[in-house]
């Protein structure tokens, strides 16, 4: 009977073993998880152009412009925010005028 006990201790033994040494190395193994990435965009002083509304590109994660490799560039949002204000201080201003017209 004891031996019985013995072998079947054994064994739960061994398994949980192998079981712990295999979790451990496939995790160990497992591919890394690619980080989240999200694209910055910028207008780059070197290749947005000369038109009204610069062309657009995208930062890389050296922090270079991705079409031209260059340094000099601005958020597009920064941009696109002083874009906003700049257009509500003309409607205020607007405003502002008609009232002191009327």
């Amino acid at each position: 009977m004891s031996g019985i006990i013995l072998i079947s201790a054994a064994a739960i033994f061994l398994a949980s073993v192998v079981l712990w040494s295999q979790r451990r190395h496939s995790m160990r193994l497992a591919p890394r998880e690619e980080s989240l990435t999200m694209k910055v965009q910028i207008i780059c002083g070197d290749c947005a152009g000369v038109e009204r509304l610069p062309k657009k590109t995208f930062l890389t994660r050296k922090g270079e412009c991705e079409q031209c490799g260059g340094h000099s560039f601005v958020l597009a949002s920064a941009i696109a925010r002083a874009a906003k204000v700049g257009a509500q201080q003309r409607v205020v201003a607007r405003m502002m005028a008609a009232k002191i017209a009327v």
